[in-house]
């Protein structure tokens, strides 16, 4: 399967990144991209979940979508966003998130039907003038479910009523 990323542009921008070597750390900056429109479409709601990573950066990603497929804790959460659905994540209605700088580790989880869908994680140094890091929500959970056909082309075409 190809991998596309759908919204404006490659992925959905949920903020933009503000920061000053002297200032406190912004609240943090980050994308989603889904792998296809068809799961883009499929995903209810989306959150994203922030851990501190520093020492575990070749580890933490694994370690917790492991852990996270199966119902165990992560550690503890730095910060977390509310539910949003897709459109209004897209829409710039998302959370913005107070994670400091460090070495911070995203964990992104998708859900339909009130389960556990998709998850995405990666790591990165949170520092004045980070880039918003990419979360690609392209692992599935322990409830393999496939996302049905769609004739969207892109999640804005969803999301204005356009299929």
């Amino acid at each position: 399967m190809t991998k596309r990323f759908v919204g404006a542009g490659a992925a959905l921008l949920l903020c933009a990144v503000a920061c000053s070597s002297s200032s406190p750390a912004p609240p943090a900056t980050y994308q989603l991209g889904f792998a296809s429109t068809a799961i883009a479409v499929a995903t209810e709601t989306v959150e994203v979940q922030v851990y501190d990573a520093k020492g575990r950066e070749s580890t933490f990603c694994n370690e917790a979508l492991v852990k996270k497929r199966n119902n165990q804790d992560i550690g503890t959460v730095i910060a977390q966003s509310a539910p949003r659905s897709p459109c209004d994540v897209l829409n710039g209605k998302a959370d913005a998130l107070d994670v400091g700088f460090g070495i911070r580790g995203f964990v992104g989880i998708a859900k339909r039907g009130g389960q556990d869908f998709l998850l995405g994680c990666l790591v990165t140094n949170v520092g004045p003038g980070t880039p918003a890091p990419l979360l690609l929500l392209n692992y599935a959970t322990q409830s393999v479910q496939p996302a049905p056909a769609t004739t969207c082309q892109d999640l804005s075409q969803r999301c204005n009523g356009g299929c």
